[in-house]
């Protein structure tokens, strides 16, 4: 059995439905979630997002660390500039503090 594709996937949903409603919005329907997801875990907040039936998604101290060197080492190399680093930092260390308040 072959891999489908997520606009296969769609698409087989949508050929199912007896909705009168456009392949797009039925992708904007499927997919609104997760872009949702995706826009918060890349937001400068870090949130803990809870999605029922699927989990909470968190960013674990841990995690923030290791990313927190990596970019260190990035910005030691000159892989990243100063203003990535900057922004990247900040965003991590103010997360790790608001944590570690708790």
């Amino acid at each position: 059995m072959r891999k489908l594709e997520n606009n296969e996937l769609i698409t087989e949903y949508h050929d199912d439905l007896d909705e009168d409603i456009s392949f797009e919005e039925t992708k904007t329907a499927i997919t609104s979630a997760f872009n949702f997801i995706k826009d918060n875990m890349a937001s400068e907040d870090l949130p803990t997002i809870r999605w029922k039936y699927f989990g909470t998604f968190v960013v674990y101290n841990g995690r923030a660390n290791s990313i927190l060197d990596r970019t260190k080492r990035h910005f030691d190399k000159g892989s990243i500039t100063e203003k990535l680093y900057n922004q990247r930092t900040g965003m991590l260390n103010e997360f790790l503090n608001k944590r570690n308040e708790n």
